[in-house]
């Protein structure tokens, strides 16, 4: 009877399925089962993003992997699966209309040398506005023909990395845009420095815009207050002078130096 027990034992015990572990390094860590699903994080339609897998599968060790593209919604694109000696990427483009909402991926690995193939899904959320910024001090008083800088934190939200431009409503020469690159949920510190050519305050707006489709992300205030020199003053002052009153320059620099002092 015990033996006959111990038989069944052995028997239902064997003949259970077998699930082979798959390890996801990026966009986000963790291990799924076949059939189990596993949530990736936020992108922004335009970006692309890349699934990084482990080949090490437990008893298994995966050759290759690749996505159901016929379950892929319209204008989605997946490249060719990049194989590693301990990775497999699969890279994901989004069209620039990509619908908002949650997507999910299906996923399957496969063990060249025993021909185990599991299949798991992956889940993304497509979202919008995923770039935020903090400026340190949105005011600064600096003197003429000096630079001011902006400290300014770029929060990137994104399971991609993306690329912003950085303009304003000053001059060019004030300030010329430039672009800045952000890693996948990462943040990226920046100084926009401005050049102060003329004296006085002048309230203006740095633009921060997507570098990679028309989106604007932010619009954020600045003032900068531009004191002028000892030296800016007489150069006003000789620039502004007519040449055929030699005799009131003396008058006129003693009055910019009160100016000054007073």
């Amino acid at each position: 009877m015990f033996k006959r027990i111990l038989l069944v034992f052995f028997l239902f015990f064997f003949s259970l399925p077998v699930f082979s572990i798959v390890t996801v390094l990026e966009p986000a860590q963790g291990t799924v089962l076949a059939g189990q699903t596993i949530e990736l994080g936020s992108l922004m339609p335009g970006e692309e993003f890349k699934i990084t897998i482990d080949r090490n599968g437990g008893d298994n060790c995966w050759s290759s992997a690749w996505l159901n593209k016929g379950l892929l919604p319209r204008g989605w694109t997946a490249l060719e699966p990049v194989v590693e000696s301990k990775s497999i990427s699969l890279s994901v483009s989004l069209p620039s209309n990509a619908r908002i909402g949650s997507q999910n991926l299906e996923i399957t690995v496969l063990d060249g040398s025993t021909g185990l193939e599991e299949s798991f899904n992956a889940l993304v959320l497509v979202s919008e506005d995923l770039v935020s910024v903090q400026m340190q001090s949105a005011q600064k008083r600096v003197p003429v023909n000096s630079v001011a800088c902006y400290g300014l934190s770029l929060i990137n939200g994104s399971i991609a990395s993306h690329k912003v431009r950085v303009s304003s409503s000053l001059p060019t020469y004030w300030f010329k845009p430039r672009e800045i690159s952000l890693k996948p949920r990462d943040s990226t510190d920046a100084n926009l420095c401005v050049s102060a050519f003329e004296d006085g305050s002048r309230d203006f707006f740095f633009y921060i815009d997507s570098a990679l489709f028309p989106k604007r992300f932010h619009s954020l205030k600045a003032r900068i207050e531009i004191e002028p020199t000892l030296r800016g003053k007489y150069s006003n002052a000789i620039g502004g002078f007519p040449f055929f009153m030699p005799t009131l320059a003396p008058y006129y620099f003693i009055d910019s130096f009160l100016s000054l002092i007073s």
